[in-house]
């Protein structure tokens, strides 16, 4: 169980860094598009263009939106309405209702990982500017879709030993 704690962690430190790299990364190019269009800099550079930054931006917002997913997911941190579970509480009724949202979650990030896959298989197209393939763009998806279904099974297995559990028993 150790071992599992110690890889979760680095796989947190990971999603984290990367976050953060994807929204610096959109935080600058995003800064430069703004200064070169308020400061006529690229008049001197007629080759220049900033297009180029377009298709990274595309890029980077898609792996920092899914990322940024797979983080909420492993932290139990992303938006979800649980007036319900809130009123069950930590009761056998309150587990298998979440055994049932987990699952219906499951089903959701299997179908994003197949499907997405399947994009990424597909796609042949280049970009534009940069002629980078665009199963490049499309990647992210099966890649944190499979990292939520990781972060979701854990949880199915959580809320299913609750339900397991005598009543009274304390969580272990």
């Amino acid at each position: 169980m150790n071992v599992l704690k110690k890889i979760d962690a680095a796989v947190g430190k990971v999603l984290d860094t990367a976050c953060l790299l994807f929204f610096a990364g959109l935080f600058i190019l995003l800064a430069l598009k703004v200064f070169f269009r308020i400061v006529p800099v690229l008049s001197y550079f007629p080759s220049f263009s900033t297009g180029a930054f377009d298709e990274i931006i595309e890029w980077l917002f898609a792996w920092l939106i899914m990322t940024c997913s797979s983080l909420l997911c492993r932290s139990n941190e992303h938006f979800r309405v649980d007036i319900l579970q809130m009123k069950l509480g930590r009761t056998r009724a309150g587990e298998i209702l979440e055994t049932v949202v987990y699952t219906v979650a499951l089903v959701f990030y299997l179908l994003l990982f197949v499907y997405g896959l399947s994009l990424c298989r597909t796609a042949v197209q280049t970009t534009a500017l940069l002629r980078i393939q665009v199963r490049w763009f499309y990647l992210c998806m099966p890649v944190n879709a499979a990292i939520m279904c990781v972060y979701t099974v854990r949880d199915i297995a959580k809320h299913a030993m609750g339900i397991a559990r005598p009543a009274g028993a304390k969580e272990g």
